[in-house]
């Protein structure tokens, strides 16, 4: 999206969400108790290429047959997770955005995204039976 509105971000992810569970035959869907969020449009960008870039992922390597993509709130920070119940990453249990590039591990792509917006990431896989990607995101950073 060229120029998404931050007041439009929700709905354009649930729309986002939908489209791929559509074209890809994948039970995807999205899910907020949020009504709206304050960020910028920069990190409301970074967001949407985000949830992209993982939903691409999962098409491509994960096998799965469900994805929920989640929007909320968690202790000063908005929470985005993209869950799937795929094959998972080539590790189990639960690793930090600082163990992901220590061990060069994780999506590389979504982890520049990340830092670019001063957010954090983790991942938690479990091999054959999915993953679960967490992004934190400063509520402070914007709005």
């Amino acid at each position: 999206p060229v120029e998404l509105e931050p007041a439009e971000l929700l709905d354009y992810l649930a729309n986002l969400v939908d489209r791929f569970g559509r074209d890809s035959g994948i039970n995807a869907r999205f899910v907020t108790d949020l009504q709206r969020m304050t960020l910028p449009r920069s990190v409301c960008f970074e967001l949407v290429r985000i949830v992209q870039e993982g939903l691409v992922n999962i098409r491509k390597h994960s096998v799965a047959r469900n994805v929920l993509v989640r929007m909320g709130r968690r202790d000063g920070w908005w929470a985005l997770e993209i869950d799937d119940d795929g094959s998972g990453f080539p590790f189990e249990g639960r690793m930090s955005h600082e163990d992901l590039d220590l061990g060069r591990r994780g999506p590389l792509i979504i982890k520049e995204r990340v830092r670019a917006i001063g957010g954090r990431m983790s991942i938690d896989s479990t091999p054959g039976k999915g993953a679960r990607l967490e992004i934190l995101i400063p509520q402070e950073s914007g709005g």
